[in-house]
Parts: C-alpha cells; structure tokens; sequence
C-alpha cells in the first residue's frame, strides 16, 4: 500500500485529502523545475532543444501512471518557469483544483522570425527592419514541426494525454493564431498574447476574419490578450480611428477581437481582454492565468466538511461523477488520483467509517485495475474486517501483477505459511571483561551454535567457498586485536569469555562481533539499511534517539536484549544484539544512547577498532565529556554513522578510517537523521563518485519528510517513522526476505526516567515493548548522598512558578522534583554531577554543574536551551564587578537589518557583526540587555551575577514582530 507523508497527515482536513505538490525537485543543491530534451527535425535539418515540465516526476510511484495534458509553450525559454509555475499553483499546491496537472513543453526559439511568422515579408513599415528582412518565413514551419516531429516525440517519451494547448506571445501569439485557422484541429485550446497581426499587412488578419465567419471551431477553446500598447493619451475608442503606423500593432489586434465576437455561431468559446495596465511585454503572465481559468471552468472539485465527517455521505460517488464530467469535457478519460484515494480509504477505515472506507478502495480498483497496490490495499480493508478469504483473493490479484514483497508477506501469514511470531528474549548478566561474557556464552549456548552455524551457511552460498577458509582469510586481512586490546581490553576478554561459555572457536565469536568489518573486507555494497533518528530535549519534551536495526535473514528469531548490570565502573545497560555478539545498539541507565548504521562508502582500516567495541565502549560511560572525546579519537576500523543521544542532547557523527565528521542538518527542531550513505565525511572509497540516489537516499527522504519540521516531536511521531513504507520498494521498515530485513527497532528515551522501547523484528509487525531501568531506592546504609536545594528563576530574576518546573540529577534517575514558587529541594546520588533544569513554558532544559555548595540558584532563559548558575549569596542587582558577555543573534535576514544591544541605563550601544555576533563589558549596577531592531518589539534578558559570560544565541525573533516589513 502507499499512505502518503506525515507532514501530509498534519494539514487541515479538506486540504490534507486534496494533496500538496512540491513545485520543484532539489537535485545537488539547486532547484529543477524541468528537464531538456532533444528533438532531431529533418524539417529544419537541426536538433532542436526542448524544455519539459512533467507533475509529480511523470513516474508511476509504484501505482498506475497518470497521464497529463500537454502545454506547448512558444518562446519557451522566455516563459517556461512562469507557465510552470501558475500551472503548479493552479493544480496543486494548496489544494487548488483549478486546472489540470499538466506537462510543459517550452520551445526554445534558434531563428524566431522564421519559426513563427507565416509569410516573407520584404517590408512592412514601421515594425519590419532590416534584421527581420534577413529571414525567410516557412509557412508551415511551427505545424509541421509539431505535427511529425515534436508530437510524436512527447506523446512516446511522456505520460501524455490527448489534450493538447498551445501558448504564444507577440510572433509567438501570431503562430497562434496561424495554427487556429489554418490547422484547426492539432490543439484543443489556444493562448494568443498581444499577437502580432498586423504582420504582411495584415494578412493573416484577413484569412481569420474569413474563417472564423465559415469554419466549425466545435470543441476549440482561444483566450485573446491585449496589452496596452497605445500612446499616451489615446483609448480604446480614439485609437480605432488612428490610422499611424505607431498604433498598427493594437488596432489590428482590436480588429481580430471584433470578428472574433461577430462569429459566435462557429462553435468557438472563445473569451478577449484588454489589460490596461499591462505592456506588450507584461501581459503573458496576467493572460496565461486569466486563460487557464477560462478554459477550465468546469475542472474545480468542491468537497465539505460532511463529505468526511458522516459516514453516511457517498463520497466515491460524487468523485467518480465529477471525474466522469471532467471527462467528456475534455475528451479523454481521466481518473481520480490513486495515491489519494488510497490514502483517504485508510483514513475512513482508521476512522471506523468502514462503508466509506470499502467504496473508496472499490473505486481505486475500478479505475486502476493494473495497479497491485489498489489490491493489496483492498485487502487491508477486508482484513480489518477479519474476512480472510476476501483478503487472500485481493492479495493474490496484487501479485499476479506485480510480485512485492509486501504483498507475500501478508499472504504468507494468512495462508499459514509464514514464520512463528517473534519473541524477544532477555538475558540478564552481570560483572565484568571475562565473566560476563561466560555468562553470555552459558546462557545463550544453544543460540549461539545455531546461529554461528547459520551465517557460515550464509556465508558460503554468498561467496562459494568454505565458511572457514573464509574465515581464515578475513583473518589476514583483519588486525583489530591491538586496537582492541588499546582501547577497550576488557571487551576482548568478554570476547573471549563468550567462546569459552558456548563451547565456539575463539575466531568464529570475534568474526561475529566484526559484522560490519566483514562486510568491509567483502565490499559488500547493498547489505545495510539502518535507518536512525535524533531528538534532543527541548522545551520540556524528552530526548530521543532511534532506530531500525537491519541485519541479514539468518538473524531473524534471534532477537535478544541484554540488560547488564551495574558495576562499580559502568552504569546499568540494556542493549539490542543478537547471540555471540556484544552489542548492536543500546542505552545505559545515565541517558547515554548509542544508535550506529553502516557507511561503505567510507573508508575503512583493518587496524582499527570494530564498531561493535565502540558501541559498548560508549554505553560503559556516563560522562559526556569522556563520551564526545572517544568517538572521535579513537580509530575506526570501518565507515559508520553514530546517532549518540546524551541525556537532552543528540549528536551525528561520520566516522572513517581518516577522519571523523560531525552532521547536523541544522534543522529549526534539532533533529538529526542518517541511513546510509555519508553527508559530511569525504574520506570516501574511490568506487564512490557521485551522491547517493537510491534505497539509502529514498528512506532518508521519508525519514526527513516526517521528522525534519516537526515543532514538538512525540514518541509517535518517531514510531510512525520507523514504520514507514512511504516508497514500497524502499522502506524504512522492511519486512525479511532472502536478503534480510529489520531485526528489530528501538526508542531511546534520554531525558527523565531513561527507557528503551523496542520490537523483535520490523515496527509495524508488533507493538513496541517498554523496558526500563532497574535502579533500586537509595538504602539507608548508602553513603555520599547529598541534599541540594535552591530556587529556579527567569531572565528578569523572577521565581518560575509551577507544577511544570523539573530539576533531575543527570546521572540518574532517582530524585525527580517539581518546584514550587521557584523553589526545590531533592537528594542526589554521589555519581551526580550536574542537574538538569527545564519549565513545561518553555524554559530550557539545559544542565548545570554541581558545585561543593549544597545551594544552587539558576536561571532560564525562555525559548532558549540556557540555565545559568547564580551567586547563592547575592542578586543580579547586588554585583560589583565588571562582566565579559559574548555571544550571537539568530535570524538576522540578508536584506539591510541592523539590529543593536543597549546596555539599559547606559548610553552603551553594541551593534553585533555580520553574522550576529557580539562581545561587551558590563559594568557594575547594570544588569539588563535590551536587543532591538527597527520593526521589532525590544527584547529584554537579565544578565546573571557570574564572573564571565556566554551567551548563546539569542533569538531576537522569539517574540512575534510588531511591524515588520516583507522581506
């Protein structure tokens, strides 16, 4: 099936079924509207360059391939961004329905005179100069060419439909109308602008007034436009009494629109105005659009509120009718978008309004009969209605037209031939380095054979040779030991305890925590399809990180979650693996989470340390600190992203042989996102030339689309994600075939009470399951603990008041509190070392560190991530001393805006650099900044009583403008 995006979801009810377009595709960081082409005419004996605008990419996106009327557009290079445009705006975007989608077809000119004109002309006073005479005409030049040649051309190599319109201006416009009279039935509707029809003395003029007087123009449609081209002082009455060369051009036009309005009799519809405030050279944008209103009167489709909210209301009725009208006026059949009625028959049916739901699938299947996905979605509906023999019979249509690996899986389950469902085994452990992975050995013995034994299956038929030889050889290749053995000494000797415990050869466990380096030394390009996500904390709202983990299909059955133990050097964990292997992702009880997906591209070191070693490295630490500096000094033996969540924060790193490289795509809402192909690390393997454009960039598509611009993210939010299937042959979540699938999906929740949600297996085939921490109560014998109180205020010095104000002690997650009239009091463990603050209103969260006073005062900064710690004995108003302040402006725009800081009480004026930075000394008794700008309310932030201050940016914009000006 095909649901359309998030994002989508979100909109207005009417306007969400209506559908939004994108008016341009990014391609390498420009924006496309348009692709060009090449036609080879044997009429001209030249190749001629054509530009083509086709709706939504002209591809079937997995559904039946629409077809769309076809614009061609006369000096096209002039107009074809402003014909694409108006079109887009008129069809698509904002729900609009006022016209079709349509392709443009601009025709760039290479001899103007020639291609347009019908006649020779050796003089026509005043246009007709020199350089024109210089040209020969061909009469039949522009219908000839598009008849045999540039016709037939679009109609094989595009989806288009039978209708037809052509657009001209000035020449353009008297090609026009040459074609209207003359070869009457090669368009259905034509767009004459301020044609120029005094050209050959009026000739062509004279065979339109005949012909319009004895010629059917039965289903033809012309919109005429007239620019104001007279001269000062003159009218429309006084200039059809002129008879000077100057007003030739408008009075042969005027002359056109009265024979045109004499001749209603030959079947035209026909429609001419005159734009008064308009040149010869502004009129085509004002007459296009008025054109396309006039030509497609009928094309508006008016749905109400009734239409989704009573079940009763026969929707799919009133869309087949309206399509039906559409049409006969337009003279092909035309259908109801696929994608729209397909998403609009899940929404009823997650609705309940089951009626609705089944006449819409119904509809789709009716008119899309060559479509697998209007089947398999008709088989959700009857599985939603637990009729299992309907649901069968659709998905067995579905995969006699296109075989999908969707569709299989679900037949599969329903016909009893799919695999038992999933379970997720927890295994407990405890201790350290060589015993606990003896524990791991001994308890998952039984798994481990099973599965050491399934990937040298694996392994052999992928490489045709004996799993051991193979073995052997990754070997040579492969000198992580001293790496290991650097950094992280205890994991090797987990390693080994691993071997020991369940009876495996020492190199068969260590290949099974090198997945990735193996695939490294394989070069195994197309084996990783790891999707992850990053929330930070904001606001109030938790942080997150996320992922599916995708593993190949021997895996599947083994999901297994470690919790380990706390120990008196590592915090408690919980962590995704499979038997044998240490680690594939997890999160320890401080709020540190790791999420890692595979980089082939990037290059890879066989002395270095194996990802599975970094991730247990990451999770064995509560620090941040110790955290940010290890991921990037150690060596990576192969190319990985790293989603690290760490307690409120998220950070992105590509890491490569060479090199580590921070992403951040720098989104409003602080998100990150990866799959897997880099976007910041060029330390790239040589077969890597250009940008990634397929599975990887596909998933990352739908993850972006879902998440990027999201104001306040929800766990659902990041389950609804994971479950994508946005692209049916590139999803985010994948079902296991041969090649494999998603092993299992988890959400790290960072902030308050860490906890992991994860499933065996893809998100959308189980419900995520909550696990938590077992951190136990302090016990009354524990020593260390200490009392910290305190009172949290804002950026004027004033108490925050409320039940939504929290402080929790960073590394753990005992002693959460709510403050009361600013104030707090809670106990903290001896491993805390700095408390994190935030308000429900939009206050922080940021940390503070702990300092050996018991007393803590703080204040936050509004719609800023900033907590200050204060003097504990003194007010802001209370300093003495001077105050470095450094810090930035976000959002200053690029035309002229020169915003100022005024140090209130002062005559001190700072104005920030070019990129909103600034630097001052505040002097004793001045405590106040005032940020302003012409058009903007003042800002006011309290400066806290510290020796030194930074600043981060601040938001001058964090309050809504009072006047400001369009930029």
């Amino acid at each position: 099936m095909h649901i359309p995006s998030l994002r989508q979801r979100q909109r207005l009810l009417l306007l969400l079924f209506l559908g939004f377009t994108l008016a341009a595709n990014a391609q390498d960081g420009k924006v496309v509207i348009g692709t060009i082409d090449t036609v080879v005419s044997t009429i001209l004996n030249e190749q001629r360059p054509v530009w083509v605008y086709v709706p939504d990419g002209g591809g079937p996106n997995g559904m039946s391939r629409q077809r769309y009327p076809v614009v061609y557009l006369l000096d096209g290079d002039g107009h074809f961004s402003s014909v694409v445009g108006m079109i887009q705006q008129l069809s698509s975007v904002n729900g609009n329905t006022f016209c079709p989608k349509m392709i443009v077809v601009g025709i760039p000119n290479t001899d103007r005179t020639r291609d347009l004109t019908p006649t020779h002309v050796e003089a026509d006073p005043p246009y007709m100069d020199s350089v024109l005479r210089k040209h020969r005409a061909a009469a039949k030049t522009l219908s000839r060419l598009s008849k045999r040649e540039l016709m037939p051309h679009i109609e094989a190599t595009y989806p288009a439909a039978p209708y037809k319109m052509l657009i001209g201006h000035s020449f353009g416009g008297l090609a026009v109308m040459q074609t209207l009279v003359h070869h009457t039935d090669l368009f259905n509707a034509y767009i004459c602008i301020d044609p120029s029809m005094w050209w050959d003395n009026q000739k062509l003029l004279q065979q339109a007034q005949k012909a319009l007087a004895e010629k059917k123009f039965e289903g033809k449609s012309l919109f005429l436009g007239i620019a104001n081209t007279m001269e000062e002082g003159m009218d429309l009455k006084t200039v059809v009494k002129d008879t000077s060369g100057d007003t030739k051009h408008i009075r042969s036009i005027l002359a056109l629109q009265t024979y045109l309005e004499q001749n209603k009799q030959n079947g035209l519809k026909y429609q001419g105005k005159y734009y008064p405030s308009d040149t010869h050279g502004s009129a085509p944008l004002i007459t296009t659009y008025d054109a396309l209103r006039f030509f497609f009167d009928f094309f508006p489709f008016t749905l109400t509120m009734k239409d989704f909210t009573d079940s009763t209301s026969a929707l799919a009725e009133k869309y087949q009718h309206h399509f039906d009208r559409l049409s006969q006026k337009m003279g092909y059949s035309i259908k109801p978008d696929e994608g729209e009625i397909n998403y609009m028959g899940y929404e009823f049916l997650r609705q309940k309004h089951d009626k609705k739901a089944e006449d819409l699938f119904k509809l789709n299947v009716a008119n899309h009969p060559e479509s697998s996905n209007v089947y398999d979605s008709y088989a959700d509906y009857f599985l939603a209605q637990q009729d299992t023999a309907n649901a069968i019979l659709q998905l067995k249509k579905a995969l006699a037209i296109s075989e999908n690996e969707g569709s299989r899986k679900k037949l599969e389950a329903l016909e009893g031939s799919g695999k038992a469902p999933r379970y997720l085994r927890e295994v407990s452990l405890s201790g350290s380095g060589y015993a606990l992975g003896l524990q791991h050995g001994q308890q998952l013995k039984k798994e481990i054979g099973e599965i050491v034994g399934k990937w040298k299956q694996s392994v052999e038929s992928q490489l045709n040779q004996p799993a051991d030889t193979v073995v052997k050889a990754f070997f040579e290749y492969a000198r992580f030991d001293e790496a290991i053995k650097t950094w992280t000494p205890e994991l090797y000797e987990e390693v080994r305890g691993i071997a020991d415990g369940s009876g495996q050869a020492f190199n068969d466990i260590m290949v099974h925590n090198l997945l990735d380096e193996f695939w490294v030394w394989q070069d195994a390009r197309q084996n990783h399809h790891c999707s992850g996500i990053g929330v930070p904390a904001r606001d109030g709202n938790p942080g997150y990180i996320a992922q599916n983990m995708d593993l190949e299909s021997y895996t599947d059955g083994y999901q297994v979650l470690l919790r380990l133990a706390k120990t008196d050097k590592t915090p408690e964990q919980l962590i995704l693996t499979y038997p044998g292997c240490m680690a594939t992702n997890g999160l320890n009880e401080a709020g540190i989470g790791a999420c890692m997906n595979t980089l082939m591209q990037l290059k890879g070191a066989p002395t270095g340390l194996p990802v599975a070693f970094i991730v247990r490295r990451i999770l064995n630490s509560t620090d941040k600190n110790e955290v940010l500096r290890f991921i990037q000094q150690a060596p990576h033996a192969s190319g990985q992203n790293y989603i690290l969540g760490i307690r409120g924060e998220v950070y992105d790193f590509e890491a490569s042989a060479n090199k580590v490289v921070r992403f951040d795509p720098k989104n409003a809402n602080g998100t990150v996102y990866h799959t897997n192909h880099p976007m910041a690390n060029d330390d790239l393997k040589d077969w890597y030339k250009s940008p990634e454009k397929g599975n990887s960039a596909i998933r990352l598509a739908s993850v972006v689309d879902r998440i990027a611009t999201l104001p306040i993210i929800e766990d659902k939010d990041i389950k609804d994600a994971l479950r994508a299937k946005d692209d049916p042959n590139n999803p985010v979540c994948r079902a296991f075939n041969r090649w494999g699938g998603t092993f299992g999906s988890v959400v790290m929740t960072l902030t308050g009470n860490p906890k992991l949600e994860i499933t065996a297996g893809p998100p959308d085939e189980s419900e995520y399951k909550e696990v938590r921490f077992s951190s136990e109560k302090p016990q009354s014998g524990e020593t260390g603990w200490r009392t910290i109180t305190g009172t949290v205020v804002d950026e004027q010095g004033d108490p925050l008041i409320g039940t939504g104000i929290r402080v929790l002690p960073v590394e753990n997650n005992r002693g959460t509190v709510n403050g009361i009239e600013g104030e707090y009091s809670l106990t903290v463990p001896p491993t805390a070392k700095e408390l994190l603050y935030f308000y429900d209103a939009g206050y922080g969260p940021d940390t503070v560190a702990l300092t050996e006073s018991d007393t803590l005062h703080v204040m936050l900064v509004q719609n800023q991530n900033f907590a200050v710690a204060l003097d504990p004995s003194k007010k802001p108003s209370q300093r003495t001393h001077w105050i470095r302040v450094t810090g930035e402006i976000r959002g200053i725009p690029k035309s002229n805006f020169h915003p100022v800081i005024r140090i209130v009480g002062t005559n001190a004026r700072i104005v920030p650099d070019e990129k909103g930075r600034f630097e001052l000394f505040l002097p004793p008794g001045s405590d106040i900044l005032s940020l302003e700008a012409e058009n903007f309310s003042p800002r006011q932030v309290r400066v806290p009583n510290v020796p030194h201050l930074h600043l981060p940016t601040v938001n001058l914009y964090s309050q809504k403008p009072s006047k400001r000006k369009k930029q």
